[in-house]
């Protein structure tokens, strides 16, 4: 059998090449403190709302279906965003996302699956490769 180093190249490359451009998806829109959620549906409407708005990991990653109710964000029953349009829930750094810690590296190193849970996302969404909504 003769060794053909191009061959082996080229489909290398190919392998790379389509990998590389793979991102990860944004975690579903969800409530996932429905104790919470609850208290917040109670609560005064402009209050909900203004929380909401001003706490992004709150409203993007515990309380999420119930802020989009209440700013009338379309979000279908798997947890996808259906108009991004004007979205508030978006990453603010979109399209460029940035990380908003230092060393997300060693955080990914020692905590496995930390860019699969909401603190990964919100915290080192450029490290995670995290796609914007």
């Amino acid at each position: 059998m003769i060794f053909q180093p191009s061959l082996i190249f080229i489909s290398l490359t190919i392998l790379f090449l389509n990998v590389s451009d793979a991102k990860r998806d944004p975690l579903p829109c969800v409530d996932t403190d429905e104790e919470t959620c609850n208290q917040l549906a109670a609560l005064k409407h402009e209050f909900s709302k203004k929380g909401c708005k001003e706490d992004r990991y709150f409203s993007r990653f515990v309380c999420c279906a119930s802020c989009t109710r209440l700013w009338k964000i379309k979000v279908d029953s798997n947890g996808v965003f259906e108009d991004t349009k004007d979205l508030k829930f978006n990453d603010p750094t979109c399209p460029d996302v940035q990380d908003r810690v230092k060393h997300c590296e060693e955080r990914i190193e020692y905590s496995p699956g930390y860019c699969d849970r909401r603190i990964g996302h919100y915290n080192c969404a450029k490290t995670c490769d995290v796609a914007c909504v």
